[in-house]
């Protein structure tokens, strides 16, 4: 049996959970652990008519493990996150790359994360 060890859901930061998606891969390859990384259609998940027309074509991304890998996969995610620095670079080097082109916004989107982490 698998477990979801993390998704883009819990955030509402794209650039933010695309870096701890990418950050947890690495983790969890430097550890040999298995895991599987599933995309999901919004529009397929029973409460997307809730979020509107940005679900039509939203995904969403989940990191499995196998449930004999549940600490390991825990001990992992806790590193993406105790790792501060490379969270936020990576953050915004996805927010640079893919959602944000102007630099005022960037930076705007800088201070928030220097704010909450």
């Amino acid at each position: 049996m698998s477990i979801v060890l993390y998704s883009t859901m819990w955030t509402g930061d794209l650039a933010l959970g695309e870096a701890v998606v990418e950050l947890l891969q690495q983790e969890l390859s430097k550890r040999g652990v298995s895991f599987r990384v599933v995309e999901k259609k919004w529009s397929e998940l029973e409460f997307a008519r809730l979020l509107g027309e940005s679900a039509e074509t939203g995904v969403l991304v989940e990191v499995e493990v196998d449930e004999k890998f549940r600490d390991i996969g825990e001990e992992c995610l806790t590193a993406v996150y105790s790792d501060v620095k490379r969270l936020k670079e990576t953050a915004v080097k996805i927010a640079m790359t893919k959602y944000i082109k102007d630099k005022a916004e960037l930076e705007e989107y800088r201070k928030g994360l220097d704010e909450t982490y």
